[in-house]
């Protein structure tokens, strides 16, 4: 009876699992994990693979309910037990996923290079696609766009060929992502469009969403507003019925940005000021920073400037936090790439004294010439090994320093600049010598990317900093320290000589042709020089507001901080 009892206990446990691991993917999250609850206590007496499904199914709640930090932890407490290798590979594609969430892109790279290694040894269809559309969402967030692509169509493909309906609906919605990423619209709306087909078909009401959201941002972006709003809405409803936190923050910041540019600046004035808490417990700072931005441009347009400046400081920070966690990005990618290589060299090596070890096994009668052979051999192996130890330093001091260069316009970027620009004003305080900080901004650039597209605004920025470069590059410290704005440090300059500078500069920009025809690249000016023992966060302060009152006077303009300025 008691054996008995055990068994009836046993399939009445894995019944209920099977339950849950049904509504996990077809009902908001909160039914599946009502009935993990419950089956909390009998986890003891689970098989380890029960053990497991239930632990990736609590992972997957963890992070749709917003805790990732949880997911994480779980994730890796996974990771150290005995478990099969479907459910590792499985776990490994979840770590992944919630550290491109968490922004631990290090992680992510470890927990995909661990995934690719291991989906070898496990014929699982789902599971292959579902780690090849992983590494397309992680490519996607690097900048890696075409690779992203690359990999989107092998996780469609491999779940295609087998069947997978659900494996190819989060395969052709991460296609789809990489498309929209790299502004290939008519491509996105075409695979969005299909990812609303086969999402339906999976009865997948997460990721349905997340394609209904992707679907209604790019019609945004081609100004197909009436149908963008359509599909947005809908998809909040439905990230909200999900409770899925993260995917409802960033669909009602695209409808902030729709009725922001339909003129129902109050409408999106409401969803902003509401949604940067969300951003903030989220760590979005990116999206925190587009808030912000939005905020302060209605604040401006309605004359409260002094909302709009307050706005535009809390941009800032934003920003900064968000540039500092992409420079770390870009460093653990170019880092990962540099150790794949370093354990490719590394076994090169190794197959090669392998080969030196059958020869002298397999040629003993002639020990002498073997011995000459061996240490010839040898004198290569250590040649070799120091020429590309060399090669390899110098490969990491490129890396490094590729990681403190904005890629577009190879100048210093945010954190460089202004770490060079503090030693600068060091100097310049020791040496008692003058200093002058410049901040600069393109006039409309946002105009520019929204009507005629980032490649054309891509073009702008790289020849400002061309002209910056002419004229500055000879006398000072030059950076891209966002998106349009640029900053420029001179020490022995004094104001009216950057004056005339900037005057022959803004000359010069307005005679760029940038691709657009009827409209001029401009730009505003805010100027500032050190005062004695000032610090770099209030001589940047004064710049700033400068720059400000420049662009509120009409841009195109160039305004010099006043003396007094706080």
């Amino acid at each position: 009876m008691a054996i008995l009892t055990a068994a009836v206990a046993g399939d009445e446990f894995q019944r209920q699992l099977d339950l849950a691991a049904e509504l996990n993917l077809t009902a908001p999250w909160p039914e599946s994990q009502a009935i993990l609850d419950e089956l909390e206590p009998q986890l003891d007496e689970a098989t380890p693979d029960q053990f497991a499904t239930f632990q990736l199914l609590k992972i997957r709640n963890l992070a749709l309910a917003g805790n990732v930090n949880k997911g994480l932890d779980l994730t890796r407490q996974l990771l150290e037990q005995p478990i099969a290798p479907e459910y590792r590979l499985d776990a490994l594609a979840r770590g992944a996923n919630l550290s491109v969430l968490a922004r631990r892109f290090e992680e992510a790279f470890e927990y995909l290079q661990a995934g690719l290694e291991l989906q070898t040894e496990v014929d699982d269809p789902e599971l292959t696609s579902y780690v090849y559309s992983m590494a397309a969402d992680i490519f996607r967030n690097v900048g890696e766009i075409e690779r992203a692509i690359d990999h989107g169509h092998r996780a469609v493909t491999v779940a295609a060929d087998h069947g997978q309906v659900r494996a190819e609906c989060v395969a052709r919605m991460r296609l789809s992502a990489a498309y929209r990423a790299g502004n290939y619209l008519p491509e996105a709306l075409e695979h969005y469009r299909a990812t609303l087909d086969q999402c339906q078909m999976a009865e997948d009401p997460v990721f349905y969403a997340i394609a209904e959201f992707g679907l209604g941002d790019t019609l945004r972006l081609k100004d197909r507003l009436e149908e963008a709003e359509t599909h947005l809405k809908q998809a909040l409803e439905q990230h909200r019925e999900n409770g899925f936190t993260s995917g409802a923050a960033e669909t009602r910041l695209s409808l902030a940005h729709l009725y922001h540019s339909t003129d129902r600046a109050d409408e999106a004035w409401e969803i902003l000021l509401d949604l940067t808490g969300t951003l903030t417990e989220l760590s979005r700072w990116d999206f925190l920073a587009e808030a912000h931005r939005l905020l302060g441009e209605i604040a401006s347009t309605r004359g409260d400037y002094a909302q709009a400046f307050g706005h535009a400081l809390d941009q800032i920070e934003a920003r900064e936090r968000f540039l500092d966690a992409e420079r770390a990005r870009q460093l653990a990618y170019l880092e990962v790439q540099f150790e794949t290589r370093i354990k490719d060299q590394e076994l090169a090596l190794l197959r090669e004294q392998s080969r030196v070890s059958e020869l002298q096994e397999q040629t003993h009668a002639q020990q002498r010439r073997l011995h000459a052979l061996a240490y010839a051999s040898g004198g290569f192996l250590t040649v070799v090994l120091i020429l590309l130890l060399i090669h390899a330093v110098r490969e990491r001091r490129h890396y490094q320093r590729l990681s403190r260069l904005d890629s577009l316009t190879r100048l210093s970027n945010h954190t460089r600049f202004f770490d060079s620009a503090r030693l600068l004003i060091n100097e310049a305080h020791s040496n008692d010598t003058d200093l002058v900080l410049i901040l600069g901004d393109i006039d409309h650039f946002k105009l520019v990317n929204d009507v005629h597209g980032h490649l054309v605004g891509d073009v702008a920025l790289r020849q400002v900093a061309r002209l910056l470069k002419d004229t500055f590059a000879s006398r000072g410290l030059i950076g891209r320290i966002g998106g349009e704005e640029f900053g420029v440090c001179l020490t022995d300059e004094t104001i009216e000589g950057v004056r005339q500078s900037l005057k022959t500069l803004r000359r010069r920009l307005r005679a760029v042709d940038y691709g657009v025809d009827g409209r001029v690249l401009t730009m505003s000016f805010g100027i500032a020089q050190l005062r004695p023992g000032e610090s770099l966060g209030s001589l940047r302060q004064r710049a700033d507001l400068a720059l400000y009152k420049a662009k509120s006077a009409g841009r195109d303009t160039v305004m010099v901080a006043a003396e007094n300025n706080a």
